[in-house]
């Protein structure tokens, strides 16, 4: 989802509407861009292998199969009695799979 706003151009003098240009061009750029940022109190996990997206199927809570390059999860681990046991996001990149967890 791209973030946008609309000032009216009319009511800049123009080197305020020209800077409001390259401005709302930046933050839709910011919106829209893939980037990464490491987080000191979070850590990624990679997965990989032949098997790695069944075996996920069984132990999270979404569906990992909608995981894709331009597309991450939000899931749960659970026990074999359903109960809680951590959260994180499911992310591919270059075809490997990485949690991103606490």
């Amino acid at each position: 989802m791209a973030c946008s706003y609309t000032v009216r151009s009319r009511d800049l003098p123009s080197a305020a509407r020209a800077a409001n240009l390259a401005r709302m061009f930046h933050v839709e750029h910011l919106m829209t861009a893939k980037s990464y940022i490491a987080l000191a109190d979070r850590s990624v996990i990679a997965l990989g292998g032949d098997d790695t997206r069944t075996f996920l199927q069984g132990l999270v809570t979404n569906d990992v199969e909608a995981v894709t390059p331009e597309r991450a999860v939000y899931a749960a681990l659970l026990t074999p009695q359903g109960k809680y046991l951590h959260d994180f996001f499911l992310f591919e990149v270059s075809g490997t799979l990485y949690l991103d967890c606490e």
